[in-house]
């Protein structure tokens, strides 16, 4: 249980300071952001009924498997989100929502450049990437490759 109050503790502090670099969100706060892609999406979709917090970690799941689908994570990072979520209890397989509700959903996130959809994702455990320029193409097949993957 310390090791859990400590986590709280320190994740509170670096998202203060972040945020106290970027209060506009207008650079780095975004990479607050990780994960909230497909865990809003499945929040909307599921009506609420999952907690914030377990969809988060089922958007960073995908979020650390997309990286690596697209090439851009530099070290395995899936494997270790996935490891990461048993360890704490979280939840690794979200409900099969249709990939064209998710993706739908997360064409209106206020984040998004055009008609691509935002993503920050994970190049190693500790750094991530913002891209804005993934094709809603891409995330549909990554997101049947990924539910095929967790089933």
């Amino acid at each position: 249980m310390a090791d859990l109050c400590y986590i709280v503790r320190r994740s509170c502090e670096i998202k203060a300071e972040i945020v106290e670099k970027d209060e506009k969100e207008s650079h780095i706060r975004a990479i607050l952001n990780y994960g909230h892609t497909l865990g809003h999406a499945l929040e909307i979709a599921g009506r609420y009924r999952r907690r914030h917090g377990q969809s988060i970690a089922m958007g960073s799941l995908f979020a650390a498997y997309l990286a690596e689908k697209m090439g851009i994570a530099e070290e395995p990072v899936y494997p270790k989100i996935l490891e990461i979520n048993h360890r704490l209890h979280l939840p690794v397989k979200a409900a099969c929502f249709p990939e064209e509700k998710l993706v739908s959903i997360m064409q209106k996130d206020k984040k998004n450049v055009g008609e691509s959809i935002t993503f920050v994702l994970p190049v190693k455990i500790g750094k991530v990437k913002i891209l804005t320029d993934i094709s809603v193409k891409s995330i549909l097949r990554t997101l049947k490759d990924y539910y095929k993957e967790v089933a």
